[in-house]
C-alpha cells in the first residue's frame, strides 16, 4: 500500500466496528497475478467506493472477496473470521452478496422467480426487518409491474434493478457492487443512485467498483483508488474531489 494510504489508516480510527479487513491481498487468473499487496478496510454500514480504470484490478478484487478467485496469499478478514480461499457459497452463507457486473439474472424465469428463488432459500424469521418482495417493490416499483416478464424480456436498467433486489434478499452484511451503471441510460443511472442512497440510509454496508467519478464520489463514505492491481490513493470523497494529480494520473478523469 502507498504511504499515504497506510497514513489515512492511521489518522483516521473509525469509531464504527470493521466488518471487513483484506490485509496484504495477492490474486490473479493461473499464473498471472493481477493483485499485488492489496490491503482495505470497511467500517459497518459505510459505503467504500473503489475507483480505477479498465484493468486495475477492481473487479479481481471483488472475485476474490467473494470467492469466485481463491487468492495467492493474504488474509480476508469478515468480521473478525478469515474467508479467504473459502468457496462462495460459504462466503455468502456467512452475509455476503455480490452482484456482478455481468448481472447474471435468469432469462428463462419471470421477474418474479428470480426474486422467489433467493427470497425462498434465504427467508429466515430472524430477520423481522429484513428484505422481503414486498419491501423490495417498494425499493423497486418497476419490478413489481414487471413481474410477470421473463428475464430477457427486460431493459437493462431493469436487469440490473432485479439483480440488485435478488441480492437485498439475502438479507446481507454486505453487498458488494460492481460497476452497476454499465450500459445505463442516463435517467435510469439517475434512478439507480436514488435507490443506493436510499440503501445507505439503512445502514446497510456496501462496497461499490464504478467507473463513473460523479455517481461514485457523491455515495461514498470512503474512496479507494486502485491502479497496477494496488490501492494508490485513500481518502475522503471531498479529497478525491479536488485532488487532480490522482485523478488524472489514475483515473484519467
Amino acid at each position: 500500500m502507498r504511504p499515504k494510504a497506510v497514513a489515512y489508516y492511521k489518522k483516521y480510527i473509525w469509531e464504527r466496528g470493521k466488518m471487513l479487513e483484506i490485509s496484504d491481498l495477492q490474486s490473479g487468473y493461473g499464473e498471472t497475478q493481477v493483485l499485488f499487496d492489496v490491503s482495505l478496510e470497511l467500517s459497518q454500514g459505510s459505503l467504500h467506493t473503489i475507483l480505477g480504470r479498465n484493468g486495475a484490478g477492481k473487479t479481481t478484487t471483488l472475485k476474490t472477496i467473494m470467492g469466485l478467485i481463491k487468492p495467492k496469499s493474504g488474509n480476508i478478514l469478515f468480521e473478525g473470521n478469515n474467508i479467504a480461499g473459502c468457496e462462495p457459497y460459504n462466503i455468502a452463507g456467512r452475509g455476503v452478496a455480490y452482484v456482478p457486473e455481468t448481472r447474471d439474472i435468469f432469462p428463462s424465469l419471470t421477474v418474479l422467480e428470480n426474486l422467489e428463488l433467493t427470497a425462498t432459500r434465504f427467508a429466515s424469521p430472524d430477520h423481522k426487518d429484513g428484505w422481503t418482495l414486498g419491501r423490495i417493490y417498494e425499493l423497486f416499483p418497476r419490478l413489481q409491474e414487471r413481474s410477470d416478464n421473463y428475464g430477457n424480456e427486460v431493459s437493462g436498467g431493469e436487469q440490473q434493478m432485479l439483480a440488485i433486489a435478488r441480492a437485498l434478499l439475502m438479507n446481507p452484511k454486505l453487498l458488494i457492487l460492481d460497476e452497476p451503471t454499465e450500459g445505463l441510460a442516463p435517467i435510469i443511472v439517475k434512478q439507480i443512485h436514488e435507490q443506493l442512497k436510499a440503501l445507505k440510509e439503512t445502514g446497510l454496508t456496501i462496497i461499490l467498483v464504478e467507473q463513473n467519478f460523479g455517481f461514485a464520489v457523491s455515495l461514498a463514505d470512503e474512496v479507494s483508488v486502485m491502479g497496477k492491481g494496488q490501492i494508490q490513493w485513500h481518502g475522503r470523497p471531498d479529497e478525491i474531489r479536488t485532488n487532480r494529480e490522482v485523478q488524472q494520473q489514475w483515473l484519467g478523469v
